[in-house]
């Protein structure tokens, strides 16, 4: 309509207020709802369990991953509050006309959406939770001061508008601040990581050093008893050889016992003839 009629005023047109409400409603509730529905169906824990393993699960997790992927499983619809609080801020700042109501109505959504992040605490790293935590308060504090000034309250308490102008500075870097602080801390937890990394991959090397020279004082140890064994079998054939040996010197010396022997015999009996005759 307007891009036909630009002098057509939507405060004073049924048909352009009408419209505005009608779009209003469907994207700052209907998107949302769509989208509850869908990671409600898919990626709740329950649909992760009816879904697990069938294409249809594999495809959601592709798509509706990034949505959900940042929270807690029981917090799967959060991102659809993240979406709703924005389209609110949205619609608070072009719907609603004055000089304070819009800042009032915005401050009143901003510290709603605060209050229930800090109480829920729905994402999977606590370090998430501080950011965005840090985040949320920043805003509420940047729309009370700017209802503060709004009102000139600076100016009917007497108060310097460097110092608000100051306050307001220090909130808007804060989130700056807490992510430098959160991410010197991640850069200092993935170093420990790296370290404990490489401990526990030194400490393996040395387990497998150690078994290795265990296998090797394995085998020289078989090697041994397989040695003495074969020491022990030479030693007790050498034996057998020397015990055969002595049992046939002992029965030749017999036999040279016995010849001996009969020899004095028949000579005893020689004598004994050549007397008698």
């Amino acid at each position: 309509m307007l891009k036909y009629d630009t002098a057509t005023d939507c405060e004073t047109s049924s048909v352009c207020m009408g419209s505005a409400i009608t779009f209003l409603i469907v994207y700052t509730f209907g998107i949302p709802f769509l989208v509850f529905c869908t990671l409600r169906r898919y990626m709740s824990p329950a649909g992760k369990e009816r879904f697990k393993g069938t294409a249809a699960g594999k495809s959601a997790a592709k798509r509706l991953g990034f949505i959900c992927g940042k929270y807690e499983p029981q917090f799967f619809y959060y991102e659809t509050l993240e979406m709703t609080r924005k389209f609110l801020l949205v619609a608070a700042s072009n719907s609603i006309r004055g000089t304070y109501a819009p800042l009032v109505t915005k401050l009143v959504i901003s510290f709603f959406f605060a209050v229930l992040l800090i109480k829920s605490a729905p994402f999977n790293s606590p370090l998430l939770d501080t950011v965005v935590q840090t985040s949320h308060f920043c805003s509420t504090m940047t729309l009370f001061f700017g209802l503060l000034s709004a009102i000139d309250f600076w100016e009917d308490e007497g108060i310097d508008e460097t110092i608000p102008n100051t306050i307001i500075m220090i909130i808007m870097f804060m989130p700056l601040l807490v992510s430098l602080y959160i991410v010197s801390l991640a850069v200092w937890e993935i170093s420990r990581f790296q370290a404990k990394k490489l401990k526990v991959k030194t400490l393996k090397m040395r387990v497998k050093l150690a078994e290795k020279r265990k296998e090797a004082l394995d085998a020289v140890g078989r090697r041994i008893e397989h040695a003495e064994a074969e020491a022990a079998k030479a030693v007790h054939a050498v034996g057998r050889s020397i015990e055969h040996a002595e049992a046939e010197a002992a029965k030749d010396v017999q036999k040279v016992f016995r010849g001996h022997k009969a020899r004095k015999h028949v000579r005893a009996n020689t004598a004994t003839s050549s007397t008698a005759t």
